[in-house]
């Protein structure tokens, strides 16, 4: 397993990257109804505004470094990027901008019989779309439970905090029987195999079962270690010298069918570069 000197290394690329990421080519760029053009990719874009839930997931790993390093760097770049982006243009108010720290909705999105996540759900037919456990919405939750435990600082005999351990619980076995055994990843689509790789989820999920395990709300048991220690392994086995993480698909709205979400395109994106690093900084703090 890494030393902590080559995991800071990684660390540090990962953020490299992350501050640096362009969109070159326009290819990514979203036209909003009102005719505003958002750059969900780039960190800093001088000229469409940069403000979307991406970079907030970035600064979400920047700040979860500091708070565990206390490393200036990366508090001074979050600073840098707010000043840039609030003085500079701001931006509207809706659930992606101002909620890049997804918490958990509970009673419709949770599959009773696998204990993993659908991506979507309509009121409209009341329905899951394409019935989808898409892999990075399903690590937004294993991220979100203990953050949001820890966050109201929610005592052991706490009923929210029981109900919600357990849907991590149930998520967490479910995962470690889908991870895929050769890479330590896990699929786009998480129980089907014939989807691509998908490393920014699984980022997510180690980072949410080694501190489900940190915080004891998930038993200190061999296939839980192993399982997000070998997602470490596939995380870093795609981190680029350059500090990109490798096989991150692009923002994914919710689709009608499976197949629609396997033509998603990979690119470098904040989230990756934000879940590569929060993953890499909890292994640090939990276990070397």
């Amino acid at each position: 397993m890494s030393s902590r000197e080559s995991t800071l290394e990684h660390i540090r690329s990962l953020i490299y990257c992350l501050v640096n990421i362009e969109d070159t080519t326009g290819e990514f760029l979203q036209t909003l109804d009102d005719g505003r053009i958002i750059d969900t990719k780039s960190w800093n874009n001088p000229r469409y505004c940069s403000w979307e839930w991406t970079h907030g997931v970035g600064l979400y790993g920047l700040l979860k470094f500091h708070q565990v390093t206390d490393d200036a760097e990366a508090i001074n770049l979050g600073l840098e990027w707010f000043r840039a982006q609030v003085l500079t243009r701001g931006t509207t108010k809706n659930i992606n901008t101002m909620s890049p720290f997804l918490a958990a909705a509970i009673k419709y999105l949770q599959d009773l019989k696998t204990g993993l996540w659908f991506h979507g759900w309509t009121f409209n037919g009341h329905h899951h779309f394409a019935a989808a456990l898409w892999g990075r919405g399903n690590c937004w939750v294993t991220i979100a439970i203990p953050d949001f435990i820890e966050l109201l600082d929610l005592p052991a005999t706490d009923g929210l905090r029981s109900f919600l351990v357990s849907s991590l619980a149930r998520q967490i076995d479910a995962l470690v029987a889908c991870q895929d055994p050769a890479s330590g990843l896990w699929h786009t689509i998480l129980d089907d195999p014939s989807t691509y790789l998908e490393a920014s989820a699984s980022a997510g999920f180690a980072y949410g079962i080694f501190k489900a395990l940190r915080m004891r709300l998930i038993p200190h048991e061999k296939k839980y270690v192993n399982a997000a220690k070998n997602a470490i392994l596939g995380v870093v086995d795609n981190i680029t010298p350059e500090g990109e993480l490798l096989q991150t698909s692009f923002g994914t709205p919710v689709f009608d069918n499976i197949e629609d979400y396997n033509k998603v395109k990979l690119t470098s994106m904040p989230y990756g570069q934000s879940l590569a690093l929060l993953a890499l900084t909890e292994y640090l703090r939990t276990f070397i």
